[in-house]
């Protein structure tokens, strides 16, 4: 058990010469100011991460049918959320980092769009006389 004394009627933690005394901050859980950092930043992230949930589902279910969108969220692996979480700090850190995770997700889209007409246009039934989609003939 640390030592204390008493000081002006309020008991503090004998601390080194010259080393002032914490302030007791009301409302703080702990008189520690590292463990009240370390609450504040569980709190923080725990709320951050039930917000981004939130975020998620209801951009899914705005979209999507509600089978569809709870199948997208259970199909994420651990993998797949850390990949997430490594570019969106990466883009938020700075320009080129903003970037390169940017033109990443511009070049996923557009690979998507052409996979998608791809697969559209042979799909179709081709005749001799018609064109591909999006092209005239000369």
């Amino acid at each position: 058990m640390p030592k204390t004394i008493k000081d002006k009627g309020k008991t503090r933690p004998v601390t080194s010469p010259g080393t002032p005394p914490a302030p007791d901050v009301p409302g703080a859980p702990t008189p520690d100011a590292a463990i009240n950092l370390l609450i504040a930043d569980i709190a923080m992230r725990g709320g951050t991460y039930l917000t981004r949930l939130a975020v998620e589902k209801a951009l899914l279910r705005s979209r999507y049918d509600p089978r569809a969108a709870k199948k997208a969220l259970a199909g994420q692996t651990l993998g797949k959320r850390l990949l997430s979480l490594g570019a969106s700090r990466l883009a938020a850190r700075s320009v080129p980092g903003a970037l390169v995770v940017g033109g990443g997700l511009l070049a996923k889209a557009m690979l998507d769009r052409a996979r998608k007409r791809r697969k559209a246009a042979q799909e179709s039934p081709a005749t001799a006389g018609e064109t591909a989609p999006g092209k005239t003939e000369a």
